[in-house]
């Protein structure tokens, strides 16, 4: 009897620990959820006070950090305890966004050509692109960058799943204080971006679904690729003094083509 007790003792622990292992972060006003493993603070704009030890640790202050994500378009921030990896999820809007709504309306050139501009973007000295990959998962389509940042006190890397939903931008950003990840850390990677939800609104979009058309879009495109480059830098916090460093943006543009 008394060891039926301890098997089914050990099972309720070994199920709790399985539970407890993962954190389910929502935001509920853009639609989207994520898990963030077991050793990591978790930090979005409604518990930011709830955490101002950890905020200090980084640098910030309750408001400073707000006002950080806001600009970043910070919807969920996470780092271990000695802050050597960090996950961050963004999102925000531009002009190519709100029009192409969602990668799944483009064609098949499209795509290629948003992916190649986007990494000619990203390609600027001090930061080298070293996997690309595109990968379709929940009705989405992403653009998964593995990238080195170098140049500074100490080189860092982050692996990036990007795609379009909603009219906007979402970015998943999983940083590491090396020069490359782990085995282990791309397992992580993967696991917290295969919990990724994006709820897909419905729209109409703003062309005929069996109309080609050629969308043109010079500046709004632009700062969005630009915006996007700064931004995923920018938002790795490397120590307490907040270093920062910026990539010049270079002109481009980017021509889209809708589905038949």
């Amino acid at each position: 009897m008394k060891r039926r007790v301890f098997v089914l003792a050990l099972c309720f622990a070994l199920i709790f620990s399985f539970t407890v292992s993962a954190q389910t972060v929502k935001n509920k006003a853009n639609a989207v959820s994520l898990e963030i493993p077991d050793g990591y603070t978790v930090l979005t704009e409604d518990n930011l006070r709830r955490n101002d030890e950890f905020l200090e640790k980084l640098g910030h202050t309750v408001d400073s950090f707000r006002k950080k994500m806001e600009e970043g378009g910070i919807l969920i921030y996470a780092a271990t305890s000695d802050n050597r990896r960090q996950i961050q999820l963004k999102t925000w809007t531009s002009d190519f966004s709100e029009t192409a709504q969602d990668l799944t309306r483009l064609d098949d050139e499209a795509l290629t050509q948003a992916r190649e501009t986007l990494l000619e973007q990203m390609n600027q000295p001090g930061q080298a692109i070293t996997n690309v990959a595109q990968v379709t998962t929940k009705d989405l389509i992403f653009f998964r960058i593995t990238a080195l940042v170098s140049g500074g006190e100490k080189d860092f890397c982050f692996r990036q799943y990007l795609t379009v939903a909603n009219g906007r931008y979402y970015a998943l950003v999983y940083y590491n204080d090396e020069a490359e990840l782990s085995a282990a850390q791309q397992e992580e990677a993967e696991s917290v971006f295969s919990t990724l939800s994006i709820e897909k609104k419905k729209s109409g979009g703003l062309i005929a679904g069996n109309t080609v058309v050629q969308i043109v879009l010079i500046t709004a495109v632009l700062a969005a690729a630009v915006f996007l480059t700064v931004l995923i830098v920018l938002s790795f916090i490397r120590d307490i003094r907040n270093r920062r460093r910026e990539l010049e943006p270079l002109p481009e543009h980017i021509k889209m083509r809708r589905k038949k």
